[in-house]
C-alpha cells in the first residue's frame, strides 16, 4: 500500500508543476504569478518528502541536504498561502500588513524548537511545542480564506470569482486535514486513510487543471479591455437625427429598425 501511496503523491505533484507553468504563462502581475508558483513547488515538496523519507536514509550525507531543502519548501507553505491570497484577492496594490508577517515569523520560529524536541522527544512542553506551529498554520490558512471569501461581491472578473470558491474549497479541506492528521493524529494517519487522501488530491489536481485548461480561460486574473465601439459615419448619425425630430419617429407606435432604416436610405 505504501507504493501506491507514493505513487499518488508523485502524480499529484506533477499534475500541480503542470497548474503551475499554466498560471505562470497566463500572464498577470509578475508578484502574484511568483507567489503561485512558489506556492505550488513547496506543495510539491510537501508531497513528494515522505516517500524520499521512507526510501532513503535521510541520515546519509547525500541524502540529508534533498531533505532539508525538501522540508524548507513544505514548511514555506503557510506563509507563502496567506501572501499568495493578499495579493490575489486584492485590488488596492498595497503590501501585506505587518500582522501577517509577525505570525509567519512566529510560525516560522516555532519549527526550530520542535525539531529540537523530535530529536530528544520526552521533554516536559513537548506537546505544546509541537502543536504550536500547527496552529499558527490555522490561522494563517483561514486568514487566507478569509481574504478569498470576503471580496467575493465586489469582484468583477468571472473568472477570479469562480477561483474564489474554488480556493476557499480546497483550503477548507486543507484544514480538515491539518486537524486531523496533524493535531490529531500527529502525522500518525492509518495507511488506508493516507490512500484515500492522496487519491483525493490527485483527483482535485486533474480537475484544477481541467478547468485551467479550458479553451478561453482568463488565467491573468485581470481586467481584459473592452472593444473600442464600431464608428459610425456621422452624416448617418445627423440623418437619423433629423428624422428623429422632423418626423415624430420615436413616437411611432409600429417603430421598427427597418422603418428607420427605409426612411434614412440605410440598406
Amino acid at each position: 500500500m505504501l507504493s501506491a501511496i507514493a505513487l499518488f503523491r508523485i502524480v499529484a505533484a506533477s499534475q500541480i508543476l503542470l497548474s503551475g507553468l499554466v498560471l505562470w504563462r497566463a500572464g498577470g502581475p509578475r508578484v502574484t504569478r511568483g507567489f503561485a508558483l512558489a506556492l505550488l513547488l513547496c506543495i510539491c515538496a510537501y508531497l513528494i518528502l515522505p516517500p524520499i523519507a521512507r526510501g532513503l536514509d535521510v541520515q546519509g550525507a547525500a541524502v540529508l541536504p534533498l531533505m532539508l531543502l525538501l522540508e524548507a519548501g513544505a514548511n514555506a507553505i503557510p506563509g507563502l498561502l496567506a501572501l499568495f491570497a493578499w495579493h490575489l484577492f486584492r485590488d488596492d496594490n498595497q503590501p501585506a500588513p505587518w500582522q501577517m508577517w509577525v505570525l509567519i515569523g512566529l510560525y516560522m520560529s516555532a519549527l526550530l524548537p520542535r525539531h529540537l524536541l523530535d530529536l530528544a522527544p520526552g521533554g516536559t512542553l513537548h506537546g505544546l511545542v509541537y502543536d504550536a506551529p500547527q496552529i499558527i498554520k490555522l490561522l494563517l490558512t483561514l486568514w487566507a480564506m478569509v481574504l478569498a471569501w470576503r471580496g467575493r461581491e465586489a469582484d468583477l472578473l468571472n473568472s477570479r470569482l469562480l477561483f474564489r470558491y474554488y480556493f476557499c474549497a480546497g483550503l477548507g479541506v486543507a484544514v480538515v486535514v491539518v486537524v486531523i492528521a496533524e493535531l490529531a493524529a500527529r502525522f500518525n494517519v492509518p495507511a488506508s486513510i493516507e490512500l484515500l487522501g492522496m487519491a483525493a488530491i490527485c483527483a482535485a489536481a486533474f480537475a484544477a487543471n481541467v478547468w485551467l485548461l479550458r479553451p478561453g480561460r482568463n488565467l491573468s486574473f485581470e481586467e481584459v479591455a473592452a472593444a473600442p465601439p464600431p464608428q459610425v459615419s456621422q452624416p448617418l448619425v445627423d440623418k437619423v437625427l433629423a428624422v428623429m425630430e422632423s418626423q415624430r419617429f420615436y413616437a411611432r407606435e409600429d417603430l421598427k429598425i427597418g422603418l428607420l432604416a427605409e426612411e434614412v436610405g440605410v440598406p
